[in-house]
């Protein structure tokens, strides 16, 4: 997943943090001839063997520099970093072990944006605040709640009862902003008491969250420990993947024809897409028959067919 650019050179594969071991995900391509903060483009063949584009920035780590790459959905191996308009955007990552209402920026690092700028501030399950990340901001994101030079946020949270029969409150919160006039618009100190509130986000993620925790989804799958169980069957594994893809296809339905960029609208898609590739590979491992698929354009209707 991280290695798009030396997927065909394994000596350039390197461990980047100096304080992981080879348990975590710390492998990274090298950044070859790049020079830190440099950015290119380069064209990988993914799992099917198509040709896909990744857009990749040579970043500093604690073991050596590293090829930083996110794949370009939009792009194949004809148009990868063509007619691209891309501006600098300051990228850094805080932590903050307390609550606050402000967040000063850190040192000056950038990174080459295709969308917007912007900062996003996560919240753990005790309500306070873990981190708060600085750099590009997903089309999706900024098109559908956010906007240009804003900030909004929301507040929610969902009550449900485990797999342990325990009740539990899922914490659902954060902040997120958005910009594009300048390069560096993002270069910024954060005060939250100047963003405003969007119910909406709130509700769709709200519904999604209760709607996954309803079904008792593979949100569930590793609290259960039903990895553990003796035999994996076509109705375990239709169990476990399809309550999900249905609870993501109604949220992301409500949103997929407010959204009117291309780039949003392939987001969206491949965020869902993946759901449906996990399900597709175990499929074909023990020979089962079990589809579903997402109509985002007729507003989020979903269907499954085939069978056990």
């Amino acid at each position: 997943y991280y290695l798009q650019d030396c997927l065909d050179d394994g000596s350039r594969v390197i461990n980047y943090n100096s304080w992981c071991g080879d348990g975590c995900y710390s492998k990274r391509c090298d950044c070859g001839t790049h020079a830190v903060d440099e950015m290119w483009w380069t064209v990988y063949p993914d799992e099917d063997g198509e040709s896909s584009c990744a857009k990749c920035t040579c970043t500093a780590g604690s073991n050596g520099n590293y090829a930083d790459c996110e794949t370009d959905w939009d792009a194949d191996a004809d148009t990868c970093g063509s007619e691209v308009v891309t501006q600098q955007c300051h990228e850094d990552w805080s932590d903050v072990t307390s609550e606050s209402t402000t967040y000063a920026v850190g040192n000056l690092s950038t990174t080459e944006c295709s969308g917007q700028c912007g900062w996003d501030i996560y919240y753990d399950d005790e309500d306070e605040v873990s981190n708060v990340w600085w750099g590009c901001n997903s089309d999706l994101t900024c098109e559908a709640f956010v906007g240009e030079n804003t900030c909004v946020y929301y507040d929610e949270q969902v009550q449900y009862t485990d797999c342990f029969g325990v009740e539990k409150t899922e914490i659902l919160k954060g902040f997120w902003s958005c910009c594009s006039d300048a390069d560096n618009c993002n270069h910024v100190d954060i005060d939250t008491t100047a963003c405003t509130e969007r119910s909406d986000y709130g509700d769709i993620v709200k519904e999604l969250y209760e709607c996954l925790y309803a079904d008792n989804s593979f949100f569930f799958f590793h609290e259960c420990d039903e990895d553990n169980v003796d035999e994996i069957t076509c109705s375990g594994l239709e169990n476990y993947f399809v309550p999900t893809l249905r609870c993501y296809c109604t949220a992301y339905g409500s949103l997929y024809n407010t959204l009117t960029s291309d780039g949003a609208k392939a987001e969206l898609k491949e965020e869902l897409s993946y759901l449906g590739e996990e399900l597709s590979k175990w499929n074909d491992v023990f020979g089962c028959s079990i589809v579903a698929s997402c109509d985002l354009e007729g507003g989020g209707v979903f269907v499954e067919t085939g069978g056990r």
